[in-house]
């Protein structure tokens, strides 16, 4: 049985301009959790431009400094722990998992959405981001912050 503690990012559609994905819990079964985006594959690193790569597995962990967790920690004071942050990410550093709704504000991160537009022909957005980050932020929270490893598959399926 896999790890109660595992997340999938599926990546279904990777335009131009962003990658559009799908988040999910994978255990006991898999459980929908919300939509992402990121900016888009370049086979040489762009910094700040480039998705952070695919088919790899990484640790998350609860980060409690910088200017996402201020402001955060501002926003949400009942909820925030810290900001969500990708660890190990090889050629990258500061990849955290946030509200943001274009690939202008990723800057390598993922953002979480509650809806999607494609990105073949359009630029690609999702909406409803901060509700998405409030849904699934507590459920990913949680367990990091009793100590517990949470992992990230990341798998490009286009």
């Amino acid at each position: 049985m896999p790890d109660p503690h595992e997340l999938l990012l599926l990546r279904h559609s990777t335009g131009e301009h962003s990658t559009l994905g799908l988040l999910f819990w994978t255990s006991p079964e898999r459980i929908w959790l919300a939509y992402t985006l990121e900016d888009p594959f370049t086979a040489v690193k762009i910094p700040g431009e480039t998705r952070i790569p695919g088919m790899m597995r990484f640790k998350l962990r609860l980060r409690t400094w910088g200017g996402f967790h201020e402001r955060y920690s501002s926003r949400y004071p009942d909820m925030h722990k810290g900001i969500i942050e990708v660890c190990d990410v090889p050629g990258f550093t500061d990849i955290l998992i946030h509200i943001g709704n274009t690939a202008k504000d990723t800057r390598g991160c993922i953002l979480l959405t509650d809806t999607q537009d494609q990105n073949v022909t359009l630029i690609g957005f999702g909406g409803s981001s901060a509700r998405a980050y409030e849904r699934v932020y507590p459920q990913i929270a949680a367990p990091l912050a009793a100590g517990l490893e949470v992992g990230l598959t990341v798998w490009d399926y286009a």
